[in-house]
């Protein structure tokens, strides 16, 4: 109990020294772990790193695509060869055989 009256005659006393106190310890905390302080900025600029180099892969996958539908309009061959690899498709006359490999 004798603390407590004395934190409160010291507060009494001293109230422009604890409302500056509080004021400073609340602009810091805002500062550094409030919603668009420090540690959220940190936290905010490594997703957004992160994001960045998903979408450069995004992009390099995207390219890829393109050039192999570029290629698939231009070549009647290769589509072909696509639809019997990927689709087992095959024409009229022709029977497909398929070879196993041994296993070593």
């Amino acid at each position: 109990m004798k603390y407590v009256n004395k934190i409160i005659f010291f507060v009494a006393n001293n109230l422009k020294v604890v409302s500056i106190f509080v004021i400073i310890v609340f602009v810091l905390y805002t500062i550094i772990a409030g919603e668009y302080g420090y540690i959220s900025e940190r936290r905010l600029k490594a997703q957004l790193e992160e994001i960045e180099q998903q979408i450069e892969i995004e992009k390099v996958k995207r390219d890829s695509i393109e050039q192999i539908i570029i290629l698939l309009n231009n070549s009647d061959e290769l589509i072909e060869k696509t639809a019997r690899e990927l689709y087992g498709m095959k024409k009229h006359n022709e029977t497909i055989i398929s070879v196993k490999k041994k296993e070593k």
